[in-house]
């Protein structure tokens, strides 16, 4: 019995990108703001009760539900859309989702720094360790694409699936 090269259909490593794509980055990422949050208002206190952290939060919230509801799009139309054009669409929003995500981050560190200063709230931010951590961030989720990418260029299941 000879093993069938052709698939067509999703499964495999397509269904687990899939399964990032629409559950595990929306999920997770809200955890993390969340606790992101969490951190800066322990770290900060007097920003607690300020309109201007109210009005912060919600700009981040805003900013995060914009990258979620990508991530979600990108993974729903891979499970639903089986046109080559979904992997052109895909592969973009991959890279949206590591170029939006640094500016996420980077924007929030600046924002927070900002209302610490006009509160006259003692910074705990350490610049050096800020992006130290976006370019460790940034390569991790960069290889993440690169890999996703290749995939999606190269695979034969997705050659079948997409065609």
């Amino acid at each position: 019995m000879q093993k069938q090269n052709c698939d067509s259909r999703v499964g495999g490593w397509l269904s687990l990108l899939i399964f990032i794509l629409m559950i595990l980055i929306p999920v997770a990422g809200i955890y993390s703001v969340a606790e992101e949050f969490s951190a800066w208002e322990e770290m900060f206190p007097a920003m607690q009760d300020s309109i201007g952290w109210f009005y912060t939060k919600a700009g981040l919230w805003i900013l995060a539900c914009i990258y979620f509801a990508s991530s979600f799009i990108a993974g729903y139309k891979l499970w639903r859309h089986h046109y080559p054009e979904t992997v052109t669409f895909v592969i973009r929003s991959l890279w949206f989702l590591v170029f939006y995500g640094l500016v996420i981050n980077l924007v929030s560190a600046i924002v927070v720094q900002d209302l610490s200063v006009r509160l006259n709230v003692e910074s705990a931010l350490d610049w050096g360790e800020i992006f130290r951590d976006l370019l460790t961030s940034f390569a991790f989720v960069a290889t993440w694409a690169i890999i996703w990418t290749l995939y999606l260029k190269k695979s034969v299941r997705i050659r079948n699936t997409y065609r």
